[in-house]
């Protein structure tokens, strides 16, 4: 008696080989710009996400930096751009900057002799004419 295979017996389909491994694909070129930075592109973070929506408030960071400028040289130049900054941050929602810049530019304004001076002959401009 021959030997048959038991697969032959029963109709069925005969073991399929093993599987090889299929290589990846090459990578995107995303992918491959991500590996040159240091810091990911813009347009993804770290883990591939989308990051469109993301606006850096700057507004209410120039209105911080001209606040404290205001603060240790040219209260006159640099303190009414901190407040302009800082409405302007306010109307975009920046409001943790915008309070920060706008009181600094306030005290800038309130230690300056230039500011003062201007503000007194002001007064006496208006009670002579």
């Amino acid at each position: 008696m021959t030997a048959e295979p038991e697969n032959q017996k029963t109709g069925a389909a005969p073991p399929a080989a093993p599987r090889r491994a299929v290589p990846e694909p090459p990578p995107s070129r995303a992918e491959r710009r991500r590996g040159l930075f240091a810091v990911a592109p813009a347009d993804e973070d770290g883990a591939g996400h989308s990051v469109v929506g993301f606006e850096p408030p700057v507004l209410g960071s120039l209105a911080l930096i001209f606040g404290v400028a205001g603060l240790v040289q040219q209260p006159l130049v640099f303190a009414p751009l901190a407040l302009i900054f800082a409405a302007a941050a306010l109307i975009r929602g920046q409001r943790r900057l915008a309070a920060i810049g706008g009181v600094s530019a306030l005290a800038a304004l309130a230690g300056s002799y230039a500011f003062w001076t201007l503000i007194g002959l002001g007064w006496l401009w208006a009670r002579m004419f």
